[in-house]
């Protein structure tokens, strides 16, 4: 059965799904309301999930993390396609934001457009019909690439009041699940308690570690300072939530962390972090308006 996104739609954003799991709150269901919350002024825009996600969840969430005004939030849920995973897909353009194309290599996506913003998965370089919006210091200029650097909708990320003294520590199982060892050197080389988050219960830890369900309300809020730890890949094409911390002041320690001549994604994000941070901001005249324009209409 074919899934068809409605023709009025110009341009569709939506991340990859898997026949089971679903990714949940992520940041790649962020990267969307974000970049709709800029597109949608030029062009027709939907946005497209297509794993189990209600609305009522994803509305909590944006209460939670922006400063939307109400008809900003009724026009995200107007504009939000609910599919339940698609074997087929058609539409107008697609945008795939976590530009997973061998996650979804049973699936067709059968667009007259398909972008993706590249993530370690260098399959798109093989296929004639996709234009990979990429970092070109992470993946080297290639056919059909176009140089860009995804940025985070920070202007309208909502304040925040005191914080707690807390380390916060993501253990989820993808792609963070940290041996009972690594706890023990979390002890031993930072004082003070943790805000443990993964997607199931760890067990044998200390009362130092205290572990919540995610999304956690008022996040940023719940801890000082982030210590962001390897992943098991040794890759992280993208991180937002660095970039999160740095706009919200929050301390950030990078710990064994020792793969960074591999992980250039990671590197050049902290690059730009400590050096060019405002280059992260994505504002209303973004050069994507300019790149996806040329793309539909070739002017």
């Amino acid at each position: 059965m074919i899934s068809e996104i409605p023709k009025k739609y110009e341009l569709t954003l939506g991340y990859s799904w898997k026949s089971k799991i679903d990714q949940g709150i992520c940041g790649h269901l962020f990267e969307m309301i974000e970049y709709y919350t800029i597109l949608k002024k030029y062009f027709s825009v939907c946005m497209m999930v297509c794993e189990n996600m209600p609305w009522n969840k994803i509305e909590s969430t944006i209460r939670d993390k922006y400063d939307f005004e109400e008809d900003e939030i009724r026009n995200i849920r107007d504009n939000l396609i609910f599919l339940d995973r698609p074997r087929i897909v058609k539409g107008n353009a697609l945008l795939l934001l976590d530009g997973n194309l061998t996650g979804i290599k049973d699936r067709v996506l059968h667009f007259n457009k398909l972008m993706i913003f590249p993530c370690r998965d260098l399959k798109f370089q093989t296929i004639d019909n996709v234009i990979a919006l990429q970092d070109d210091r992470i993946y080297g200029k290639g056919r059909n690439t176009i140089n860009y650097i995804k940025k985070v909708l920070l202007d309208r990320y909502r304040d925040i009041g005191p914080s707690e003294k807390n380390n916060l520590v993501y253990a989820t199982s993808n792609p963070r699940w940290l041996s009972k060892h690594f706890y023990e050197e979390l002890e031993e080389r930072f004082d003070g308690d943790f805000l443990l988050l993964s997607d199931k219960k760890v067990e044998g830890l200390s009362d130092r570690f205290k572990q919540e369900d995610m999304p956690v309300k008022n996040l940023f809020e719940r801890f000082d300072r982030y210590i962001y730890t390897p992943t098991m890949t040794q890759k992280d094409c993208s991180p937002r939530f660095p970039v999160e911390c740095k706009f919200y002041n929050k301390d950030i320690e990078y710990f064994k962390i020792g793969y960074l001549d591999r992980d250039l994604g990671l590197r050049y994000r902290r690059h730009d972090i400590e050096n060019n941070f405002e280059s992260l901001y994505l504002e209303e005249n973004d050069e994507i308006i300019d790149i996806i324009r040329k793309i539909l209409y070739g002017n």
